[in-house]
């Protein structure tokens, strides 16, 4: 794995968005982001593990919830996955714009299957604007 990279798997329930969010504010003295750009991928990454909570898999059930992320010359690349059954229409009630808001706060973002058949939203963050 890359030295300015990480990996987590956690479980599929609420309390992980916690985790991941400290995980992410711990990146600030290691990787090149201001407190407006560190406030903006902790918010992107919380909406698409929400989403996997909500979306992925049975409630009675959970499964694992995956979050990798990497800082890649002047960007910050963050995968979340899952490998539950996908999306069904009425799977969780919610307002419906945690996609759109995470496509407001990165470069770039996708969503769909990676190799392994796992849901992924990968999001490309700048990298840079460190404040002094």
């Amino acid at each position: 794995m890359h030295p300015l990279s990480f990996g987590l798997n956690l479980p599929a329930v609420p309390a992980s968005v916690s985790v991941v969010r400290h995980l992410f504010g711990g990146v600030k003295g290691i990787w090149p982001v201001s407190d407006a750009q560190l406030h903006d991928i902790q918010i992107a990454v919380s909406e698409a593990c929400t989403n996997v909570i909500k979306h992925a898999y049975d409630r009675t059930a959970p499964g694992m919830l995956e979050v990798h992320g990497i800082l890649d010359r002047d960007e910050i690349v963050v995968h979340v996955r899952d490998n539950g059954p996908g999306m069904r229409p009425s799977s969780a009630p919610g307002l419906g714009v945690g996609l759109a808001l995470i496509a407001a706060l990165t470069l770039r973002m996708e969503v769909g299957r990676v190799a392994n058949g796992a849901h992924q939203v990968s999001m490309v963050f700048a990298a840079g604007g460190v404040e002094s």
